[in-house]
């Protein structure tokens, strides 16, 4: 087996492009070759700090050209191929002039070249790759996905529950998820009305509630259809209502935490459920994260700072055989809003590969709405799983199953 000496890469606007044969490949040195609109300063310094720590002892160059002289381009890749011996060029990325001067650069001589489906994650050998050593050991974290493409990754946003998820835990969140399956508007109601009894009392820490509603002038909103399956389950316990108290004490600081905001549970179940495949795929699957907080720019200012943060969150984050996967998740009405949202975010920090996914329960109740967030979906590539309250748990891993692969 041969291993690659040098790597001639073409520089892309696709930063996947531009790792996935060092990736494979592990070559002593990388020398990019592109035009100064697209391989920028932010760019180069990205691909450079991706690969600290993947390929330590590799050194990386960067070779500017001019856009429209072919020529020159030609010239520039014959210089790169007589500095260096063994070299290799990989035509996965480029643009149409740097592909047309590498066409010509190779025509007479037998230079190894390949390319990448990386779809596909399969190498297809264009002229003289015969017997290539390609390593498997090429995972991208999340983390180093968003870095690359410009941004990172938020730590400590206010309001990130950090979730630890136990064997009981999971059963507790697939118990609350059968109890939601019944009707999704009521668990969101009954959610939203647990997160005001939470502002209501005080102190509002600890498990254990107690509101004299004598002094509470709003109604605290009780719907029993939820109440008493959550009591059954032994999620909340103790629990008293009448016209003076409201009592009872949450399971655990974790159910605590899903029955108080009305998205939660769909994020959470959802989760297992890509865990699950993730262990039934392990091989396929490089990272997988729940509500990830990206900075747009990758430098995080301090609070006193004049320049604000530009952040989003999503809901679950996949990284399936390095192509990133941004997962939004609805348990109630879709607006448009929210898929102009996943579009943007998975295309700013996902590249052309990347793969948007909608988990809903109901998209919506009137059918104009309906056929009209469902097309615009349609439109923007986004994969939309509905109705996840009446689908089995293998119905709905085998939908996301096919989407992946």
């Amino acid at each position: 087996m041969v291993n690659i000496k040098t790597l001639v890469e073409l520089f892309d606007n696709c930063q996947l492009e531009n790792i996935i044969a060092s990736l494979k490949f592990k070559p002593d040195r990388i020398v990019y070759v592109g035009f100064e609109k697209v391989m920028t300063l932010n760019k180069m310094n990205a691909v450079s700090n991706f690969f600290k720590g993947k390929l330590e002892n590799c050194q990386i160059e960067f070779e500017v050209v001019k856009k429209n002289d072919i020529d020159l381009i030609v010239e520039k890749l014959e210089q790169i191929y007589n500095k260096y011996e063994n070299c290799m060029f990989d035509m996965t990325g480029g643009k149409e002039t740097l592909l047309t001067a590498l066409g010509i650069f190779m025509a007479d001589k037998k230079v190894p070249v390949f390319q990448f489906d990386v779809e596909e994650e399969k190498f297809i050998n264009i002229k003289n790759c015969e017997n290539l050593c390609l390593s498997d050991d090429f995972k991208i974290t999340i983390p180093k996905a968003l870095e690359l493409n410009g941004c990172s990754l938020l730590t400590s946003e206010e309001g990130d529950y950090k979730w630890h998820f136990s064997d009981e835990f999971i059963k507790d969140i697939e118990k609350m998820w059968d109890i939601s399956s019944d009707d999704p508007g009521a668990w969101n109601a009954q959610s939203n009305g647990f997160e005001r009894i939470e502002k209501l009392r005080k102190p509002q820490k600890g498990l254990s509630v107690y509101l004299n509603l004598n002094n509470i002038k709003k109604k605290v909103y009780i719907n029993m259809d939820v109440i008493t399956p959550l009591v059954d389950n032994g999620l909340i316990t103790d629990f008293i209502h009448n016209d003076k108290i409201l009592s009872f004490n949450y399971k655990n600081e974790q159910v605590k935490q899903t029955l108080t905001k009305a998205g939660n549970i769909l994020e959470l179940y959802g989760y297992i459920l890509i865990d699950e495949i993730k262990k039934e795929n392990q091989e396929d699957f490089d990272d997988v994260d729940l509500s990830v907080y990206i900075d747009w720019d990758g430098i995080i200012h301090p609070e006193y700072s004049k320049v604000k943060d530009t952040k989003n969150e999503v809901d679950i984050m996949v990284i399936n055989k390095l192509i990133p996967v941004f997962i939004s998740c609805k348990n109630g009405e879709v607006k448009k809003e929210a898929l102009y949202e996943l579009d943007t975010v998975a295309s700013r920090f996902g590249g052309k590969y990347a793969k948007k996914i909608l988990f809903a329960t109901y998209i919506s109740h009137d059918f104009t709405s309906y056929d009209y967030i469902i097309n615009r979906a349609t439109d923007m590539n986004i994969k939309v799983i509905q109705n996840m309250h009446k689908k089995s748990k293998a119905k709905i891993k085998s939908e996301i199953i096919k989407i992946l692969y």
